[in-house]
């Protein structure tokens, strides 16, 4: 990596927002992917490993925007994950 590249990354990591971002789009992109295929995928919920079938698996256009922002709902900030159905929790 020259310091040019390490310039650039430093700067990319310094925005939070732009970050976030970026992992989100990941993170819904490899959901949508296991959606497709028909994989479950495993997540913590109250101190357990939980699997959550394909069809379960919510994505965040699946669901009603809380803001008009571009921002992720806070069960996406605070950890990369899917979430089950509102009537299932």
């Amino acid at each position: 990596m020259n310091n040019g590249q390490r310039e650039l990354l430093v700067k990319r990591l310094a925005d939070h927002k732009e970050l976030n971002r970026s992992i989100t789009t990941v993170v819904q992109k490899a959901l949508q992917h296991h959606k497709d295929m028909g994989n479950s995928i495993a997540v913590w919920r109250d101190g357990h490993v939980v699997i959550v079938p394909p069809e379960e698996i919510v994505l965040l256009e699946d669901i009603q925007p809380e803001t008009e922002t571009k921002e992720p709902p806070n069960y996406y900030r605070s950890t990369i994950s899917a979430r089950l159905r509102p009537e299932e929790t």
